[in-house]
Protein backbone atom coordinates (compact mmCIF):
# COMPACT_ATOMS: atom_id res chain seq x y z
CA UNK A 1 0.00 0.00 0.00
CA UNK A 2 1.15 3.25 -0.57
CA UNK A 3 2.08 5.86 1.97
CA UNK A 4 -1.10 8.24 0.59
CA UNK A 5 -3.51 5.56 1.98
CA UNK A 6 -2.67 4.69 4.76
CA UNK A 7 -2.83 8.31 6.05
CA UNK A 8 -6.69 8.72 7.91
CA UNK A 9 -9.11 10.99 6.94
CA UNK A 10 -9.28 14.04 8.68
CA UNK A 11 -13.39 15.48 8.72
CA UNK A 12 -14.13 18.81 8.19
CA UNK A 13 -17.17 20.45 9.96
CA UNK A 14 -19.57 22.14 6.99
CA UNK A 15 -20.38 25.69 6.86
CA UNK A 16 -23.79 26.32 8.94
CA UNK A 17 -26.96 27.31 6.59
CA UNK A 18 -27.94 31.39 7.38
CA UNK A 19 -30.94 31.33 9.12
CA UNK A 20 -34.07 32.76 7.51
CA UNK A 21 -34.29 36.52 8.03
CA UNK A 22 -37.55 37.33 10.26
CA UNK A 23 -40.59 39.26 8.68
CA UNK A 24 -40.96 42.86 9.22
CA UNK A 25 -44.76 43.53 11.00
CA UNK A 26 -46.70 46.00 9.29
CA UNK A 27 -47.08 49.14 10.37
CA UNK A 28 -50.98 49.05 11.20
CA UNK A 29 -50.95 46.58 13.46
CA UNK A 30 -48.56 48.62 15.86
CA UNK A 31 -51.08 51.71 15.91
CA UNK A 32 -54.03 49.52 16.35
CA UNK A 33 -51.69 48.79 19.73
CA UNK A 34 -51.36 51.52 20.38
CA UNK A 35 -55.04 52.50 20.37
CA UNK A 36 -56.29 49.62 22.09
CA UNK A 37 -54.05 51.19 24.91
CA UNK A 38 -55.54 54.75 24.78
CA UNK A 39 -59.16 52.87 25.09
CA UNK A 40 -58.29 51.06 28.12
CA UNK A 41 -56.50 53.85 30.28
CA UNK A 42 -59.33 56.23 28.95
CA UNK A 43 -61.93 53.57 30.56
CA UNK A 44 -59.97 52.89 33.36
CA UNK A 45 -59.63 56.47 34.45
CA UNK A 46 -63.00 57.37 33.43
CA UNK A 47 -63.79 54.43 36.20
CA UNK A 48 -61.99 55.83 38.91
CA UNK A 49 -63.43 59.51 38.41
CA UNK A 50 -66.75 58.28 38.69
CA UNK A 51 -65.94 56.13 41.95
CA UNK A 52 -64.13 59.25 43.21
CA UNK A 53 -67.59 61.46 42.71
CA UNK A 54 -69.68 58.72 44.23
CA UNK A 55 -67.74 57.16 47.04
CA UNK A 56 -65.10 60.03 48.51
CA UNK A 57 -64.71 58.88 52.09
CA UNK A 58 -63.69 55.71 50.82
CA UNK A 59 -61.49 57.02 48.56
CA UNK A 60 -59.60 59.41 51.57
CA UNK A 61 -59.41 56.28 53.60
CA UNK A 62 -57.51 54.46 50.74
CA UNK A 63 -55.61 57.84 50.23
CA UNK A 64 -54.49 57.80 54.17
CA UNK A 65 -53.67 54.39 54.31
CA UNK A 66 -51.37 54.51 51.57
CA UNK A 67 -50.11 57.65 52.80
CA UNK A 68 -49.60 56.38 56.49
CA UNK A 69 -47.90 52.62 55.65
CA UNK A 70 -44.40 53.57 53.34
CA UNK A 71 -43.70 51.37 50.68
CA UNK A 72 -41.34 48.19 51.57
CA UNK A 73 -37.91 49.20 50.56
CA UNK A 74 -37.22 46.82 47.33
CA UNK A 75 -34.43 44.04 48.41
CA UNK A 76 -30.94 44.52 46.41
CA UNK A 77 -30.43 42.68 43.99
CA UNK A 78 -28.42 39.19 44.72
CA UNK A 79 -25.72 40.84 41.99
CA UNK A 80 -25.31 43.24 43.88
CA UNK A 81 -21.71 42.94 46.32
CA UNK A 82 -22.13 45.72 48.39
CA UNK A 83 -25.21 46.57 50.45
CA UNK A 84 -26.48 50.13 50.51
CA UNK A 85 -25.59 52.20 53.74
CA UNK A 86 -28.68 52.07 56.24
CA UNK A 87 -30.30 56.02 56.15
CA UNK A 88 -31.35 57.04 59.92
CA UNK A 89 -35.09 57.32 60.32
CA UNK A 90 -36.11 61.34 60.62
CA UNK A 91 -36.39 62.59 63.85
CA UNK A 92 -40.02 62.32 65.46
CA UNK A 93 -41.13 66.21 65.17
CA UNK A 94 -41.76 68.35 68.37
CA UNK A 95 -45.07 68.68 68.40
CA UNK A 96 -45.54 64.36 68.61
CA UNK A 97 -42.81 64.45 71.29
CA UNK A 98 -44.78 66.56 73.67
CA UNK A 99 -47.74 66.17 73.15
CA UNK A 100 -49.95 65.24 76.36
CA UNK A 101 -50.47 60.98 76.69
CA UNK A 102 -54.28 60.95 76.56
CA UNK A 103 -55.47 58.78 79.67
CA UNK A 104 -58.72 56.59 79.77
CA UNK A 105 -61.71 58.84 79.64
CA UNK A 106 -63.41 58.68 83.40
CA UNK A 107 -66.91 56.99 83.67
CA UNK A 108 -69.81 57.97 85.85
CA UNK A 109 -68.22 55.62 88.87
CA UNK A 110 -64.59 57.04 88.94
CA UNK A 111 -66.49 60.74 89.18
CA UNK A 112 -68.94 59.31 91.83
CA UNK A 113 -65.59 57.91 93.75
CA UNK A 114 -63.57 61.29 93.30
CA UNK A 115 -66.89 62.87 94.93
CA UNK A 116 -66.90 60.81 97.83
CA UNK A 117 -63.05 61.11 98.57
CA UNK A 118 -63.16 64.73 98.54
CA UNK A 119 -66.54 64.93 100.49
CA UNK A 120 -64.38 62.65 102.93
CA UNK A 121 -61.71 64.63 103.17
CA UNK A 122 -63.66 67.71 103.70
CA UNK A 123 -65.20 65.66 106.88
CA UNK A 124 -61.84 65.10 107.84
CA UNK A 125 -60.45 68.70 107.34
CA UNK A 126 -63.56 69.76 109.43
CA UNK A 127 -62.75 66.99 112.31
CA UNK A 128 -59.31 68.24 112.17
CA UNK A 129 -60.09 71.73 112.65
CA UNK A 130 -62.86 71.17 115.81
CA UNK A 131 -59.93 68.98 117.87
CA UNK A 132 -57.75 72.38 116.99
CA UNK A 133 -60.59 74.24 118.64
CA UNK A 134 -61.03 72.01 121.81
CA UNK A 135 -57.29 71.81 122.31
CA UNK A 136 -57.02 76.01 122.22
CA UNK A 137 -60.00 75.69 124.18
CA UNK A 138 -58.39 73.18 127.00
CA UNK A 139 -54.85 75.59 126.58
CA UNK A 140 -57.06 78.49 127.89
CA UNK A 141 -58.43 77.05 130.84
CA UNK A 142 -55.61 75.06 132.02
CA UNK A 143 -54.10 78.87 132.00
CA UNK A 144 -57.14 80.24 133.97
CA UNK A 145 -56.74 77.12 136.71
CA UNK A 146 -53.21 77.78 136.73
CA UNK A 147 -53.52 81.54 137.01
CA UNK A 148 -55.95 81.06 139.51
CA UNK A 149 -53.79 78.56 141.38
CA UNK A 150 -51.18 81.07 141.47
CA UNK A 151 -53.08 83.80 142.05
CA UNK A 152 -54.59 82.15 145.57
CA UNK A 153 -51.00 81.60 146.77
CA UNK A 154 -49.99 84.90 146.01
CA UNK A 155 -52.92 85.98 148.62
CA UNK A 156 -51.69 83.80 151.19
CA UNK A 157 -48.43 85.27 150.76
CA UNK A 158 -49.00 88.70 151.18
CA UNK A 159 -51.29 88.42 153.98
CA UNK A 160 -49.18 89.69 156.94
CA UNK A 161 -50.30 86.70 159.11
CA UNK A 162 -48.60 84.26 157.45
CA UNK A 163 -45.13 83.20 158.81
CA UNK A 164 -41.66 82.47 157.52
CA UNK A 165 -42.07 79.07 157.77
CA UNK A 166 -45.10 78.85 155.42
CA UNK A 167 -43.52 81.71 153.21
CA UNK A 168 -40.77 79.93 151.82
CA UNK A 169 -43.00 76.94 151.41
CA UNK A 170 -45.36 78.68 149.07
CA UNK A 171 -42.40 80.84 147.18
CA UNK A 172 -41.04 77.32 146.67
CA UNK A 173 -44.34 76.29 145.50
CA UNK A 174 -45.03 79.72 143.19
CA UNK A 175 -41.31 79.35 141.71
CA UNK A 176 -42.61 76.06 139.88
CA UNK A 177 -46.00 77.37 138.26
CA UNK A 178 -46.14 77.38 134.84
CA UNK A 179 -47.75 80.59 134.69
CA UNK A 180 -44.79 82.38 135.77
CA UNK A 181 -42.66 83.91 133.08
CA UNK A 182 -38.84 83.66 133.38
CA UNK A 183 -38.19 86.73 134.91
CA UNK A 184 -40.97 86.05 137.96
CA UNK A 185 -39.67 82.65 137.89
CA UNK A 186 -35.95 83.59 139.07
CA UNK A 187 -37.53 85.77 141.22
CA UNK A 188 -39.88 83.35 142.89
CA UNK A 189 -36.57 81.36 143.54
CA UNK A 190 -34.79 84.56 145.10
CA UNK A 191 -38.09 84.90 147.48
CA UNK A 192 -37.99 81.02 148.36
CA UNK A 193 -34.47 81.39 149.16
CA UNK A 194 -34.85 84.60 151.74
CA UNK A 195 -37.39 83.37 153.51
CA UNK A 196 -35.85 80.18 154.32
CA UNK A 197 -32.74 81.86 155.46
CA UNK A 198 -35.43 84.82 157.21
CA UNK A 199 -36.33 81.03 159.14
CA UNK A 200 -32.90 79.96 159.58
CA UNK A 201 -31.25 83.28 161.56
CA UNK A 202 -34.96 83.58 163.67
CA UNK A 203 -34.08 79.91 165.14
CA UNK A 204 -30.49 80.98 166.14
CA UNK A 205 -31.32 83.78 167.82
CA UNK A 206 -34.01 81.75 169.96
CA UNK A 207 -31.37 79.38 170.67
CA UNK A 208 -29.21 82.34 172.19
CA UNK A 209 -32.06 83.54 173.98
CA UNK A 210 -32.53 80.46 175.82
CA UNK A 211 -29.49 80.06 176.99
CA UNK A 212 -28.96 84.08 178.25
CA UNK A 213 -32.67 82.83 180.02
CA UNK A 214 -31.21 80.10 181.51
CA UNK A 215 -28.38 82.11 182.92
CA UNK A 216 -30.89 84.95 184.32
CA UNK A 217 -32.92 82.53 186.07
CA UNK A 218 -34.42 83.31 189.72
CA UNK A 219 -31.69 83.77 192.43
CA UNK A 220 -31.74 80.58 194.80
CA UNK A 221 -34.22 82.30 197.98
CA UNK A 222 -32.57 82.08 201.71
CA UNK A 223 -33.11 79.25 204.48
CA UNK A 224 -36.78 80.08 206.10
CA UNK A 225 -36.44 82.29 209.12
CA UNK A 226 -39.38 80.75 210.96
CA UNK A 227 -38.40 77.77 213.21
CA UNK A 228 -39.53 74.28 212.86
CA UNK A 229 -41.45 73.48 215.88
CA UNK A 230 -42.08 69.72 217.20
CA UNK A 231 -46.01 69.95 217.80
CA UNK A 232 -47.83 68.83 214.73
CA UNK A 233 -50.00 71.69 215.41
CA UNK A 234 -47.63 74.24 216.02
CA UNK A 235 -45.46 72.97 213.23
CA UNK A 236 -48.79 72.79 210.22
CA UNK A 237 -48.97 76.47 211.64
CA UNK A 238 -45.35 77.70 210.51
CA UNK A 239 -45.66 76.02 207.71
CA UNK A 240 -48.10 77.97 206.27
CA UNK A 241 -45.56 81.29 206.14
CA UNK A 242 -42.35 82.04 205.11
CA UNK A 243 -39.63 84.37 206.10
CA UNK A 244 -36.71 84.78 204.07
CA UNK A 245 -33.85 87.05 203.64
CA UNK A 246 -34.86 89.84 201.17
CA UNK A 247 -32.70 89.30 197.74
CA UNK A 248 -30.00 92.37 196.87
CA UNK A 249 -30.10 94.75 193.78
CA UNK A 250 -28.02 92.28 191.72
CA UNK A 251 -30.75 89.41 192.03
CA UNK A 252 -33.53 92.17 191.39
CA UNK A 253 -31.79 93.23 187.94
CA UNK A 254 -31.11 89.41 187.05
CA UNK A 255 -35.45 89.06 187.68
CA UNK A 256 -36.28 91.39 186.13
CA UNK A 257 -33.48 90.93 182.96
CA UNK A 258 -34.93 87.45 183.38
CA UNK A 259 -38.55 88.56 183.01
CA UNK A 260 -37.96 90.62 179.93
CA UNK A 261 -35.64 87.94 177.81
CA UNK A 262 -38.58 85.36 178.26
CA UNK A 263 -41.37 87.79 176.94
CA UNK A 264 -39.08 88.85 173.76
CA UNK A 265 -38.15 85.05 173.28
CA UNK A 266 -42.35 84.26 173.34
CA UNK A 267 -42.77 87.43 171.08
CA UNK A 268 -40.12 86.25 168.58
CA UNK A 269 -41.43 82.60 168.61
CA UNK A 270 -44.74 83.83 166.71
CA UNK A 271 -42.43 85.94 164.47
CA UNK A 272 -43.08 89.43 166.30
CA UNK A 273 -39.77 90.88 166.65
CA UNK A 274 -38.94 93.64 169.53
CA UNK A 275 -39.04 97.18 168.93
CA UNK A 276 -35.83 99.38 168.78
CA UNK A 277 -37.41 100.84 172.15
CA UNK A 278 -37.63 97.60 174.19
CA UNK A 279 -34.62 95.69 172.78
CA UNK A 280 -31.85 98.45 173.57
CA UNK A 281 -32.23 98.24 177.15
CA UNK A 282 -31.88 94.44 177.02
CA UNK A 283 -29.03 94.10 174.34
CA UNK A 284 -26.84 96.59 176.39
CA UNK A 285 -27.93 94.44 179.50
CA UNK A 286 -26.72 91.04 177.63
CA UNK A 287 -23.46 93.22 176.82
CA UNK A 288 -22.52 93.49 180.41
CA UNK A 289 -23.62 90.39 181.62
CA UNK A 290 -21.60 88.45 178.77
CA UNK A 291 -18.47 90.96 179.54
CA UNK A 292 -18.54 89.99 182.80
CA UNK A 293 -18.65 86.19 181.72
CA UNK A 294 -15.15 86.64 180.39
CA UNK A 295 -11.70 85.77 181.24
CA UNK A 296 -9.67 89.12 182.72
CA UNK A 297 -7.96 90.82 179.98
CA UNK A 298 -9.66 89.76 177.20
CA UNK A 299 -10.00 92.91 175.24
CA UNK A 300 -12.55 91.30 172.43
CA UNK A 301 -16.24 92.38 172.53
CA UNK A 302 -18.52 89.63 174.05
CA UNK A 303 -20.26 87.78 171.08
CA UNK A 304 -23.67 87.47 171.85
CA UNK A 305 -25.20 86.15 168.48
CA UNK A 306 -28.05 88.95 168.71
CA UNK A 307 -28.74 91.55 166.65
CA UNK A 308 -28.15 95.38 167.72
CA UNK A 309 -32.16 95.56 166.22
CA UNK A 310 -34.33 93.45 164.36
CA UNK A 311 -34.76 96.14 161.70
CA UNK A 312 -33.15 94.23 159.15
CA UNK A 313 -35.54 91.02 159.76
CA UNK A 314 -38.92 93.03 159.65
CA UNK A 315 -37.53 94.73 156.34
CA UNK A 316 -37.21 91.25 154.53
CA UNK A 317 -40.39 89.61 155.87
CA UNK A 318 -42.40 93.05 154.49
CA UNK A 319 -40.10 92.15 151.72
CA UNK A 320 -41.70 89.24 150.96
CA UNK A 321 -45.15 90.25 151.43
CA UNK A 322 -44.84 93.56 149.24
CA UNK A 323 -43.52 91.12 145.84
CA UNK A 324 -46.50 89.23 146.15
CA UNK A 325 -49.08 92.37 146.54
CA UNK A 326 -47.59 93.80 143.43
CA UNK A 327 -47.72 90.53 141.56
CA UNK A 328 -51.55 90.70 142.60
CA UNK A 329 -51.86 94.45 141.15
CA UNK A 330 -50.45 93.73 138.24
CA UNK A 331 -51.76 89.71 137.24
CA UNK A 332 -54.18 90.13 134.00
Amino acid sequence: MSEDETKPVEAKPSAPESAPAPKKKGGASRIFAWLLMLIVLAGIGGLGYLYAVQHPERLQALIHRLTSHPAPSTPAPASSPVAPAPVPAAPAPEASRTAPATGPTPTGADAASAQELMAAMHRLQEQLQQVEADNDQIRKTLAQQQRMDLNSRLRLIADPATGLKQLSLLWQDVSLSPALSDTQREQAVSMAAAANQALTQNALWLQHLDRFIAETGQPESGPDLIPHFSHPWLAWLAGQFHLRPATGNADKGSVILHARLVRIRNGMAIESWPSAHDWQPVHAELVLLASAAQKPGTKAPAALGLPDDFKTMRQAVANLHGVARQWLETAP
